[in-house]
């Protein structure tokens, strides 16, 4: 519906201009070019002064910047038709300072952003290509750990060394909420696995005290509440690793068409 309007609107403002114009100067083509100058010149500045009321406003920096570089163009031109039709009075030259700081701010303002904008994007790229080699890495781990089964022996615990540093500056990058959300949850799970993992770990050096080494641990401990302890230290660590294997793959199918793309 907007754009209809928009339209509708756009074919009478340059109806009407076409008709002054040509009244005045009688050349149809000048008065063409002129009057779908004047069109174009209101309908950027409608979209641009929507646009600056969005909250969201930073979403549209780049584009407001094109737009006010736009507008500042097609005043030049109208500006110098004008004087060289002698409709406008003379003292208007002095205009063209402002349209030409206009235009040269706008042109800064938009590479100062866009360069910006590509350097945080490849500290981004360097950031989620780590992280996601770590989640790829814990959930090979995870896998192997389910795939030989909870022998009676210490486990190694998962890669956690690179989550600080995420952690320490996602807050001054532009990440997408939703892929921050989805590493938060897969980081507080490795963490909960790390301390089960060291939990059991204790447990097993307990119960190694308690016997000779050339023992077998569930032959000394067979039939003991040592060892269903230990059991269901087993079985709630594989839900969580089962979760986190998981979780990773989700997260990894989801987000691999962005990491493509960017």
């Amino acid at each position: 519906m907007k754009k209809i309007l928009a339209i509708i609107g756009f074919i009478l403002i340059v109806c009407s201009c076409f008709i002054y114009i040509f009244t005045k100067s009688g050349d149809y083509i000048l008065a063409l070019i002129l009057s779908v100058l004047i069109g174009t010149l209101v309908l950027v500045m409608v979209y641009t002064i929507s646009v600056l009321k969005n909250a969201s406003i930073s979403n549209y920096y780049e584009r407001v910047m094109i737009y006010l570089f736009i507008i500042a163009f097609i005043f030049v031109i109208i500006l110098t038709t004008g004087l060289g039709m002698t409709w406008i009075p003379s003292y208007f030259n002095s205009v063209y300072l402002l349209l030409g700081s206009m235009m040269v701010a706008a042109i800064g303002f938009y590479l100062n952003n866009r360069l910006e904008r590509d350097r945080e994007s490849r500290k981004v790229k360097r950031i989620i290509y780590v992280v996601n080699d770590t989640i790829k890495t814990n959930q090979n781990h995870a896998e192997n750990l389910l795939s030989n089964g909870w022998e009676s022996k210490k486990t190694d615990t998962l890669n956690n060394g690179f989550w600080p540093i995420f952690m320490g500056n996602i807050i001054d990058f532009d990440i997408d909420p939703q892929l921050v959300r989805d590493l938060i949850e897969i980081k507080e799970l490795t963490y909960n696995i790390n301390e089960q993992i060291k939990g059991r770990n204790e447990y097993l050096r307990t119960l190694y005290v308690s016997i000779t080494p050339e023992i077998d641990l569930f032959e000394g401990y067979e039939d003991t509440n040592q060892l269903k302890r230990l059991e269901l230290l087993n079985n709630d660590l594989s839900t969580e690793v089962e979760k986190l294997i998981h979780d990773s793959k989700l997260y990894l199918d989801k987000y691999k068409e962005f990491m493509d793309i960017n």
